[in-house]
């Protein structure tokens, strides 16, 4: 399993002249057969290949892999590219010695 935590953000609401803020989002994923069977399910080609994922895609598998309750949509857009990396390093470690 790996913990991530998508950082909050401070944004500035034009039509109120008010700041809004958002907290900060703790993910819990999980790199599995099922995240797999559902992120293919949805796409309809394998996730595991050469083939170079969009973003929206990428974005999509981490939502399959997301074992944590009441994760509110938007987190999702706050993804960093650091977040990006760590979920990277999670699905291409090896965690098994039967490879």
């Amino acid at each position: 399993m790996l913990t991530i935590i998508v950082p909050g953000v401070e944004l500035f609401d034009e039509t109120t002249q008010e700041f809004a803020t958002s907290e900060e989002t703790i993910l819990d994923l999980e790199h599995s057969l099922v995240s797999l069977s559902k992120w293919e399910s949805e796409f309809e080609k394998p996730f595991l290949g050469s083939e170079e994922k969009t973003n929206a895609e990428v974005i999509a598998y981490i939502r399959c892999m997301t074992i944590s309750t009441g994760v509110p949509s938007e987190a999702f857009t706050r993804l960093t590219s650091a977040n990006f990396a760590e979920v990277n390093a999670y699905i291409n470690a090896k965690m098994t010695a039967t490879w």
